[in-house]
């Protein structure tokens, strides 16, 4: 029976059995070429969230705001999803543009573009938040998406980066977003998940529903947000 490491949002660790598990198919918005720089034998960062179903999702994706730049945007959500806050580039960045046909209330057709930004980031290169992202509670632009693959060869050393940044309180975020914990989830399964997760939906634990009722651990208003790394070059494709 398959079992993967989670941290929940009041920074215990614990063992989730896959069978229990429920899977968003909003994943299927990553771009396949992405999984080409996830080395082998890699654990993928995926979310779940605290409402029924109870889903989880591979990989982090959030929304700009208005007048932010895509790039601090990944860095910010990455924050307020998992905790972590970069400190290097990530692996790799590709701009992609969705163009989506539409009708207006009129009944005309239009095209909606909605612009994305994905990258993959080596947790290696993350550090334990010390806090939050941001106090601000700004506008979003629907129009811009970002997302992020989070790997580690070492899950380990990721369990005990979660485990920190809860402490310091960097999971206070997590509520904001109705997510309770962090998965750890080999590559192989997530990246079947993404894709094709099963049209069954499993029941959830009783000690999963006993964590959720109990509510995150720590929560701090203190900003950690004082380092944003650079960007270099990123290729950009429509379709």
């Amino acid at each position: 029976m398959t079992e993967l490491t989670a941290v929940t949002f009041r920074g215990e660790s614990r063992q989730v059995k896959l069978k229990e598990l429920n899977w968003t198919s909003y994943s299927k918005n990553i771009p396949i070429q992405l999984w080409n720089f996830i080395p082998k034998d890699s654990y993928i960062i995926c979310p779940r969230y605290s409402k029924p179903p109870y889903d989880v999702q591979v990989g982090i994706t959030g929304t700009a705001w208005k007048g932010e730049p895509h790039k601090k945007a990944i860095s910010r959500e990455i924050q307020e999803e998992c905790g972590l806050v970069m400190t290097r580039n990530p692996r790799q960045i590709l701009e992609l543009e969705h163009r989506l046909s539409k009708k207006n209330r009129a009944g005309n057709n239009y095209t909606y573009i909605k612009n994305w930004l994905w990258c993959v980031v080596g947790t290696r290169f993350c550090r334990p938040a010390k806090g939050i992202a941001s106090k601000k509670k700004e506008i979003d632009n629907k129009k811009c998406k970002i997302g992020a693959l989070l790997y580690e060869t070492n899950p380990g050393a990721l369990v005990k980066k979660l485990v920190t940044s809860s402490k310091n309180g960097g999971f206070s975020q997590l509520v904001d977003d109705n997510l309770f914990e962090i998965l750890l989830v080999p590559s192989q399964i997530a990246y079947k998940m993404a894709y094709n997760p099963p049209k069954s939906r499993n029941v959830v634990s009783k000690e999963t529903l006993e964590i959720i009722a109990r509510g995150p651990l720590n929560s701090t208003t203190t900003v950690d947000n004082k380092r944003w790394p650079t960007y270099s070059k990123s290729k950009r494709k429509k379709f």
